[in-house]
């Protein structure tokens, strides 16, 4: 006899939804990618941000409310406007860090470097 556990990463109220979707938000949405590329710094911003906001805010029953009374593609929409604000704030997070400075140094040097590129060609 198994004593099985069932374990999600969403709340029940959103998980059947999120599991039937094939495109978006699930596999291809921006915070997906971002929690990808920088598993630690989304970890560190959902515990230190967004967790204690959704506790103190007691968000779930409005956003299960929410979801039940939009039809499915509004629920798309909303969610790719959530994906908006959260990846920002995550991007913002990141920038705030040494590995982001990094990141950024490093895309103006490919920038300003293509542009050299760029540059020479028209000369």
């Amino acid at each position: 006899e198994a004593n099985g556990v069932l374990a999600a990463a969403y709340p029940e109220w959103i998980a059947e939804w999120m599991l039937s979707t094939t495109f978006f938000p699930l596999p291809f949405s921006v915070c997906n990618a971002l929690s990808y590329l920088f598993p630690l710094t989304t970890q560190a911003y959902y515990d230190g941000i967004l967790e204690p906001l959704f506790s103190a805010t007691a968000t779930a029953p409005y956003l299960a409310a929410l979801k039940a009374a939009l039809p499915s593609p509004l629920v798309v929409v909303a969610f790719a406007v959530a994906d908006t604000v959260l990846s920002a704030g995550l991007a913002a997070r990141l920038a705030s860090s040494f590995a982001g400075a990094v990141l950024l140094a490093l895309l103006a040097l490919l920038l300003a470097a293509r542009r050299g590129v760029q540059s020479a060609r028209k000369e």
